[in-house]
């Protein structure tokens, strides 16, 4: 039993990331053997890492980050490890993050289960995991199912389950199984395109007793998501949405309407109307 794990950075320092610090005061609490890979997506930015079970890979080009856990999984292929751990740059772990993941994958039931992620939330809102039908997607929040520790074998019997990126483990064996990950999804939307294809073939959701914090800039007040990368964003929406079906490319629409009028009166986001627009009439 051993794992992958694989920080992504961008435009960031080893000092300055956050994922890296958090996961350096608590790993200890992990008693299977792991290897750690910095992928630095910012080639400009040279980063460097006397340690000896850290791998530093400084990208050509920025790889997004579907390059750069690609490039994770195929070393974990080589290294025969099991699992393999994605970790944005700005995530902030926990001592008991680690203590949980660690009963679990020295558990007797630790092969039963193919996925494992712990809640997310901003401040007060559940953020991740969630659980919906496949004839709607996830793009409204009323019919997505609040998934926890709990609830998580009920509310993944019947509905398609989704997580964020950060903080999910991954088996190797199922991750290989469904080609990697999508390159057609480079950033934006990346992680439910995946998690689509695992529940495809059936992988397993565990969801872990512990939980992180996460800042999702789509729902800060000052966003600073640019022009062009919200437009991306709304592209890959309708992307995704058209694989699940014309239920889920309405969903979509529904959402975006609100959108476009949020984007009319609420004066930060008045440079988002132009692209929500367009996107809305397209199909």
């Amino acid at each position: 039993m051993s794992i992958q794990i694989v920080i992504v950075t961008y435009k960031t320092m080893l000092s300055e990331c956050v994922a890296y610090n958090t996961f350096c005061q608590y790993v200890h609490s992990l008693t299977v053997p792991y290897s750690l890979l910095i992928y630095n997506n910012s080639p400009e930015n040279k980063i460097t890492c006397d340690k000896e079970y850290v791998e530093v890979v400084d990208a050509v080009s920025n790889d997004m980050l579907a390059g750069a856990y690609n490039f994770a999984l195929q070393a974990a292929v080589k290294k025969q490890a099991q699992w393999l751990l994605l970790l944005d740059q700005d995530t902030q772990l926990s001592q008991a993050y680690f203590e949980k993941l660690n009963d679990f994958l020295t558990s007797s039931f630790v092969n039963q289960y193919d996925v494992v992620v712990p809640l997310m939330r901003m401040r007060t809102k559940h953020l991740s995991p969630i659980a919906f039908s496949k004839k709607t997607g996830p793009f409204i929040n009323q019919f997505n199912s609040v998934v926890n520790h709990q609830n998580f074998k009920k509310c993944t019997a019947k509905k398609q389950y989704a997580a964020f990126n950060s903080a999910s483990l991954l088996s190797v064996k199922q991750m290989t199984s469904i080609g990697g990950f999508d390159t057609n999804y480079p950033l934006d939307m990346l992680d439910h395109r995946y998690y689509h294809l695992l529940n495809k073939v059936g992988a397993k959701l565990y969801v872990l007793d512990v939980v992180l914090s996460h800042s999702l800039s789509l729902l800060e007040k000052k966003n600073t998501m640019s022009k062009q990368r919200y437009k991306d964003y709304l592209d890959k929406c309708l992307m995704f949405a058209k694989t699940l079906g014309w239920g889920a490319v309405l969903c979509q629409k529904i959402r975006l309407s609100f959108s476009v009028l949020m984007n009319m009166l609420v004066p930060h986001k008045h440079q988002y109307f132009k692209a929500s627009v367009k996107n809305l009439f397209r199909f």
